[in-house]
């Protein structure tokens, strides 16, 4: 049996410690401000948490399965070898997180906003990202695999050295000199898109 997440992060409001080696299946969650929140070693499974606030979080060692995470809140959090698989994150807020050896695997992130986050080693795979807001973000060791960032914004975030060889970055937003795109690893079949990125007409 999965324990109550209400009741815990009730508890963790009342300041009766932290989410500690818990696992939680299925649960219900909409709505409600739980920010400054420690969690640790824990595990959701096909939770439905939509609207949550978990602004200024601490997040070690959590996995997300299966779970719809639309519309919560995650500004200013840090993430420690944190995974997302299969979820539903439409339209989540993670602007100036930190993230740590953190996977997001699978599942639909549409409108995301990963704006002014930091990345040290950071993987974005298989899922969709499209419309999702990457500007001023700073990395190091970041991949993106058979990602669709169809319409993402990436604005005065250096791609160089970002392999985007598998993934679809029709309509990418830049700045006017597309300086972003210089030394990332673009496929051949990606030249149409570059080059209507950057306003050239094929005759």
């Amino acid at each position: 049996m999965s324990d109550s997440l209400e009741r815990d992060l009730t508890r963790c409001l009342q300041g009766e410690g932290e989410l500690r080696e818990r696992e939680y299946a299925a649960q219900v969650l909409a709505g409600g401000d739980f920010s400054h929140l420690d969690c640790v070693q824990v595990v959701f499974r096909g939770c439905r948490l939509m609207g949550v606030d978990f602004s200024r979080s601490f997040f070690d060692r959590v996995r997300w399965e299966r779970c719809d995470l639309s519309g919560c809140r995650f500004s200013e959090c840090s993430f420690r070898e944190a995974v997302f698989l299969d979820c539903r994150g439409e339209g989540c807020a993670f602007a100036q997180s930190a993230f740590s050896h953190t996977r997001v695997e699978e599942g639909s992130w549409r409108y995301a906003n990963f704006a002014k986050t930091s990345w040290k080693t950071g993987l974005f795979q298989d899922c969709r990202l499209t419309q999702g807001v990457f500007s001023q973000v700073r990395h190091r060791n970041l991949a993106f695999r058979r990602a669709d960032l169809t319409g993402a914004d990436f604005f005065q975030t250096s791609l160089r050295g970002v392999d985007l060889s598998t993934c679809e970055i029709r309509g990418l937003t830049l700045s006017q000199d597309h300086q972003e795109l210089r030394g990332a690893v673009l496929a051949l079949e990606q030249a149409p898109d570059v080059a209507a990125l950057l306003g050239v007409k094929w005759v």
